[in-house]
């Protein structure tokens, strides 16, 4: 092959990595930023909410960066407002986290909902774990989050996948904008 058509197909390569680094970053993005169907401050002990379509919902703490929560002294529970019946949470697996640099959310619970009226609670136990709550002990932090700053959101749960989906792009993205590039360079050397 010629030469100067195999840097053409290296620095294509290059450019074909840029709109897949767009659409990683997007979908990573995209498992992060739901619609927010219910908040629930802590100076406040229950919020009554709507769910327009059955589907599996998440519940999210946030608070301020670098600060205790009171995620030990609560375990929320939602509640069917006609039967009064809770809903079954499950624990998040993965405990996915995001912040912006000065408030951090990171959810907790995920449950299957149908269509209907719905209201949560902090109700009486623990959010996490004895074990968790016994590393967070450990750590440094002694700055308890004040009741107004802390919340408890409701949004339209995505699939884990995605988040890891979005990573696994995003470094297929990066090799090849970087190996194109770097590759398209050094061409004369590998047809030699």
């Amino acid at each position: 092959m010629d030469l100067t058509l195999i840097r053409v197909l290296l620095f294509g390569l290059c450019l074909a990595g840029i709109p897949l680094l767009v659409f990683a970053i997007r979908l990573i993005r995209g498992a992060f930023t739901e619609k927010v169907v219910a908040e629930l401050p802590y100076t406040q002990k229950e919020a009554a909410f709507s769910i327009a379509a059955a589907g599996t919902y998440s519940i999210w703490q946030k608070a301020p960066l670098l600060t205790k929560t009171p995620i030990g002294e609560f375990r929320p529970e939602v509640r069917s407002r006609q039967s009064g019946h809770p809903l079954t949470l499950r624990a998040s697996l993965m405990r996915p986290s995001v912040n912006n640099g000065l408030t951090g959310r990171m959810e907790l619970f995920r449950f299957f909902a149908p269509a209907g009226d719905y209201q949560i609670v902090f109700g009486e136990g623990a959010s996490v774990s004895k074990i968790e709550l016994a590393m967070s002990a450990l750590l440094p932090i002694r700055m308890s989050a004040a009741p107004a700053d802390y919340s408890l959101h409701v949004t339209k749960a995505r699939s884990p996948f995605t988040l890891l989906a979005g990573i696994f792009l995003t470094l297929i993205a990066a090799g090849c904008i970087l190996g194109g590039f770097v590759l398209g360079i050094s061409a004369h050397q590998l047809v030699g």
